[in-house]
């Protein structure tokens, strides 16, 4: 090889070794910006973190802001969470056959604060047949009862079903049952993280007047970001704000993007629910903003309601530390599952167990796929049951797991310190969450399939080729004649009832609930009927009045915060003062007031108690005691010689559930009957119950160790 021959080949080696020197620090520097990357994107997470858990530390998830169309004097002449008509927005769209009438509104659901577009959704529930990301199917409306139906002419139709609906309006069903036709459906509001991968924008749920306009969620973004530099709104209202976030890091290194959903949909009861288990919440600003009496305000769109407590007809305000009515409701509703999902919460070693209060012998794991606020736990030291509430100070938060892998999840290896110390192997848990609040209660009642008039339905406005003959492009408006009056109905023309049904007037025109609207029969004869969609008030009915179908029970974020609990402290005592009047620092003494706590004394502060159950006698867990909290209605039940089942507070990791019976000739009368559905505690509790801490003796007994018949029967069998 001559000398130029070696030159060449020595350059060309050097290149190669500069050339792999040079992938080699680029490759080097790549990985380090990689890891910088994965650093950067966990504390984007970290600061999304904080956001979170300073929204869920502020308040509570539920409904929080309307839109602002309005001036005044006043804070309270400016609406929150109302619009100047409705809770939410709500309206009718009773023309439409499925729509119910919702707006724009702001919420909260687990720290997650986002903007809805108007919504309008269908009264719609999860599929009972498929398990398909969102899939859902129209929830059935109730049958016409036979009684209406057979009557021979349409004035008899007619009276006859006016005797269904006084029989709902008074709640009676001895001689017409109506609880087989007026059908309770729960209405929530769910959100949830989806992975970022959709090339358009993901409509979670149906409506026949809004979708967002944006083809995708970065689009949205775009329009949402322009429209609040400048203050504007969308003319159609079909923009919201739906937050975005870093869900994971892949491998360390490539930040996983999670975009936030939500949906508005219904699920029909299992059971009748009762108006009486219903009662207006009395927010006082709303009513402030127009003066009206609570009677008034019962009778708008923006009354919202609230659950009794318990399936009772009798309301008691008290403290409840046990699940209440709606969580026996919320726990019909499946998650994202739908109705067949069946999944169980097994994080950090400790299995969730149904909180249903049945008997601890047959306790279940509980089905997280339905939603839920409460579960027990068992604690492994001593195998005894633990309360435990979903969220750390959410009052109003359901949620349910899903397996569904559009969601976004979040991933553990969980080892206890000390197994960490002794390196034995971590647990791995990968799990994926929706999350919940009631919205609304809707009594679904027969006009929806009421057609005595035999009118034909042609399906979908815009999916069914019939359909367009309804209007036949406009030429037909609900007119009094064959040549305008509607050919039929539709799904958003939907006039059925007849006119006569109602004797309160309605306007003629519009498209929120007409009446009087010109419809051809099969055999082309015009009848006048009124829409018979959803509606918040049904119009006047003669001698029975104007009776409320929509119920908003949607809970305000705002209840979360210390300042509304002191000023709904503060409002109770102010309104009802002669109920709280022990609540006042200083009490006028003069005869008027004397005279007063004489004669409507049943009106001072009806006191329940503090039970203290005696010292714990087992070493394991050790001396420690369990507090009950007695409502006065509690009290004055013992005291009829009635038994009592309540469940105790929460103390050395375990509570108990104790039947409590009142024996009057005793000095301490309050006595535990049974204990855990046993004669006495497992833990060595005396069956006497105290109603002062200082009653409880210096503890001797402490210390023994538990006999081989009371130790408590593993609830993994």
């Amino acid at each position: 090889m001559d000398r130029k021959c070696v030159s060449v080949y020595l350059l060309q080696l050097l290149c190669v070794i500069l050339s792999i020197q040079t992938i080699s620090t680029n490759k080097k520097e790549i990985e380090r910006l990689q890891k910088e990357i994965g650093k950067l994107s966990r504390q984007v997470m970290l600061q999304q973190l904080f956001i979170e858990e300073k929204i869920r530390s502020d308040g509570d998830s539920g409904l929080k802001q309307t839109r602002i169309i309005n001036d005044g004097t006043k804070p309270y002449h400016f609406p929150t969470t109302r619009s100047k008509r409705g809770v939410a927005a709500i309206h009718d769209h009773s023309h439409m056959k499925r729509t119910i009438g919702v707006g724009e509104f702001v919420a909260v659901l687990n720290g997650v604060e986002f903007r809805t577009r108007h919504n309008d959704p269908e009264l719609r529930m999860p599929s009972t047949t498929s398990k398909n990301f969102l899939e859902t199917e129209e929830i059935p409306f109730p049958d016409v009862p036979p009684e209406v139906t057979q009557k021979p002419t349409e004035a008899e139709q007619v009276q006859e079903m006016r005797e269904w609906f006084r029989a709902f309006n008074d709640q009676n069903y001895t001689e017409r049952d109506y609880r087989k036709y007026f059908k309770p459906v729960l209405c929530y509001l769910e959100g949830m993280w989806v992975y970022d991968n959709y090339s358009h924008i993901l409509e979670p749920f149906l409506s026949d007047r809004h979708q967002f306009d944006a083809s995708t969620f970065d689009d949205l973004e775009e329009k949402i970001m322009f429209t609040s530099y400048g203050g504007r709104k969308d003319g159609l209202e079909n923009f919201g704000w739906l937050p975005k976030t870093i869900i994971n890091i892949e491998n360390g290194k490539s930040p996983l993007y999670g975009q936030w959903i939500y949906r508005i949909v219904c699920h029909p009861l299992k059971r009748d629910l009762p108006l009486n288990r219903l009662r207006m919440a009395d927010d006082l600003s709303s009513r402030m903003m127009f003066l009206r009496s609570e009677e008034e305000e019962m009778k708008t769109r923006r009354a919202r309601f609230k659950l009794n407590q318990r399936d009772s007809n009798v309301w008691n305000e008290r403290f409840n530390q046990n699940p209440a009515l709606i969580d026996s409701l919320m726990g019909e509703i499946p998650g994202l599952d739908n109705y067949g999902g069946n999944l169980t919460d097994e994080a950090l070693n400790l299995p969730a167990y149904s909180a249903d209060g049945k008997n601890m012998k047959k306790k279940k794991l509980l089905n997280s796929a339905y939603y839920h606020r409460f579960w027990e736990e068992i604690r492994p030291d001593y195998m005894r049951l633990s309360l435990r509430k979903r969220a750390f100070s959410d009052s109003n938060l359901f949620m349910s797991m899903t397996s569904q892998p559009q969601v976004g999840g979040k991933s553990l290896n969980y080892c206890s310190k000390e197994e960490s110390l002794q390196n034995k192997p971590c647990k791995y848990y990968n799990q994926r969450w929706s999350y919940a609040v009631p919205f609304e209660i809707i009594y679904l009642n027969p006009l929806s399939n009421w057609n005595p008039y035999n009118i034909t339905y042609k399906g979908h406005y815009k999916n069914d080729p019939e359909a367009q003959y309804v209007t036949e492009n406009g030429k037909r408006n609900g007119g009094n004649d064959i040549h305008t009056a509607y050919n039929g109905t539709n799904s958003w023309y939907f006039f059925q009832t007849p006119q006569s049904f109602y004797s309160g007037k309605e306007k003629k025109r519009g498209n929120t609930g007409n009446g009087g609207i010109g419809v051809l029969d099969r055999n082309g004869k015009v009848r006048y009927t009124r829409s018979a969609g959803i509606r918040v008030f049904l119009p006047e009915i003669k001698d029975i009045g104007i009776i409320r179908q929509r119920y908003p029970i949607v809970p305000l974020y705002s209840e979360g915060n210390t300042a509304y609990k002191e000023m709904e402290s503060l409002k109770d005592i102010v309104l009802e003062n002669n109920k709280y009047l022990k609540m006042f620092h200083n009490v006028l003494e003069d005869e008027s007031i004397e005279k007063l706590r004489k004669e409507k004394i049943k009106l001072s502060v009806k006191s329940g108690i503090t039970l203290v159950m005696s010292m714990a006698t087992i070493s394991n867990p050790g001396p420690h005691t369990h507090y009950i909290d007695l409502s006065a209605e509690n009290v004055k039940a013992l005291k009829s010689n009635k038994k009592l089942n309540v469940r105790s507070s929460e103390d050395s990791g375990h509570f108990h559930r104790v039947k409590i019976i009142y024996r009057p000739h005793l000095s301490n009368p309050f006595v535990m009957k049974r204990c855990d559905n046993k004669r006495k505690c497992w833990d060595g509790h005396k069956k006497l119950l105290l109603e002062n801490e200082a009653q409880i003796p210096e503890v001797e007994e402490a210390g023994k160790e538990v006999n081989e018949d009371e130790r408590p029967e593993s609830y993994n069998e």
